[in-house]
């Protein structure tokens, strides 16, 4: 290596990318350029540069540098390969220009053409190999607005609608776009209720799911015949004998993939244990699971907002569906059992507004559900005292580089 003030840049770029991502988001906190030092990450692909970018705008000091590092996060991925992402950055500076006053069109543009990209995955996979014509169209239409609303709505049926990331994304938009919208208007209840068939849909092809695997499951285990029901009694009845692995292991039960279907059915569902063994344990796509919903909190999040404005117009009926999904998040993906616990009880008062309380099972449970479990506190007294002692070094740091 040669031995110059400038040798750094001589190493290997996975050495040198944690030093120049640190200078980066050091200089953006303090209002200076990064457009060259971000330059120098075009060589890790266009994601590793929009993630960039949206860490830039995480951190800038100001509404211009995070607006310009937003736009180039979404602009910085240019081709199909990552959809995902794409859907990601344009919900999320959908919704930052809404809380920044800017125009309502302008926010809405980014969420509606998130759903166009959701909707146009969706054919692509139910469609196949399409003609490159139309493709061409697409990537034309796209094209002429480097940030804004596709030129092209693609509208697909619900039946084809069946994976729960996409479906996830979905009720995050139609959520954001109700919120942004006049409540006056009817596209504000149009989004409203668009979330909740999604919402919907998302049970419905989870249990779907959750019945093939039980199913599959019940098959899988050998038939319990009559005289190895007595024998196992007597064997039980003896002294000293402890029953073997097979005999401890629970019985698969085939679940009902019926949903309810009124307000009295939803307040009385409980989701069963099994359907939360499989949400826990599965990969399915079709699914509720950790990998179909990667964004556990920001769904929450868009579910108490779709629960809220349904409740300001007096649909509290249609709560009850969103409300479970949470009470599933919240329970079997994020693992936390004080929030689970607050959206019980959530559910109790939504159904004691609606005069079925004697209908919901989380009733008799009121006295469990107020307690805050020990080990979420001492965990989050862990997490509050981390936070403070980075704060405190961030602070320091800064107060050494005003000094220097």
């Amino acid at each position: 290596m040669p031995r110059t003030r400038h040798r750094l840049w001589y190493c290997p770029l996975c050495f040198t990318r944690p030093l120049l991502q640190h200078r980066i988001l050091l200089k953006a906190q303090q209002g200076e350029s990064v457009l060259t030092d971000v330059q120098k990450l075009q060589d890790e692909g266009e994601p590793c540069c929009s993630l960039m970018w949206h860490r830039v705008a995480l951190c800038a000091g100001n509404i211009t540098q995070q607006l310009t590092c937003y736009q180039k996060s979404i602009t910085s991925l240019s081709s199909e390969a990552t959809p995902w992402q794409k859907v990601s950055l344009l919900l999320e500076f959908g919704e930052w220009l809404y809380c920044h006053n800017f125009p309502e069109a302008d926010a809405q543009h980014q969420v509606q053409w998130a759903i166009d990209i959701l909707l146009h995955l969706e054919s692509e996979q139910a469609e196949g190999s399409e003609d490159d014509s139309k493709k061409q169209d697409l990537s034309s239409a796209e094209g002429e607005s480097l940030v804004g609303v596709r030129g092209v709505l693609l509208t697909e049926g619900l039946s084809d609608l069946k994976e729960v990331r996409r479906l996830d994304s979905l009720v995050r938009a139609h959520a954001l776009l109700a919120v942004m919208a006049d409540r006056t208007s009817p596209e504000h209840q149009l989004h409203l209720l668009r979330a909740c068939v999604f919402v919907l849909r998302i049970w419905q092809v989870s249990m779907g799911v959750v019945w093939e695997i039980s199913n599959e499951m019940a098959k899988s285990q050998p038939p319990t015949s009559a005289a190895s029901k007595r024998d196992k009694a007597k064997g039980q009845g003896r002294k000293g004998k402890a029953p073997t692995p097979a005999e401890e292991r629970p019985e698969a039960v085939v679940l009902d993939q019926e949903l309810p279907s009124t307000p009295q059915d939803w307040a009385r569902y409980v989701c069963p244990e099994q359907a939360r063994l499989i949400f826990r344990t599965s990969a399915h796509p079709h699914c509720i699971n950790a990998h179909s919903i990667t964004k556990q909190t920001r769904s929450l999040f868009c579910l108490d907002l779709l629960e809220k404005e349904l409740h300001s117009l007096s649909l509290d009926h249609l709560t009850l569906p969103i409300m479970h999904l949470a009470e599933t998040i919240a329970q079997d993906l994020l693992e936390r059992r004080s929030l689970s616990d607050l959206y019980r009880l959530r559910i109790v008062r939504r159904c004691s507004q609606l005069g079925l309380e004697t209908h919901s099972p989380y009733q008799e449970e009121l006295l469990n559900l107020s307690k805050i479990q020990e080990q979420e506190q001492m965990g989050c007294h862990k997490v509050m005292a981390l936070s403070q002692e980075r704060r405190g070094l961030h602070k320091a740091s800064n107060q050494v580089l005003l000094t220097k």
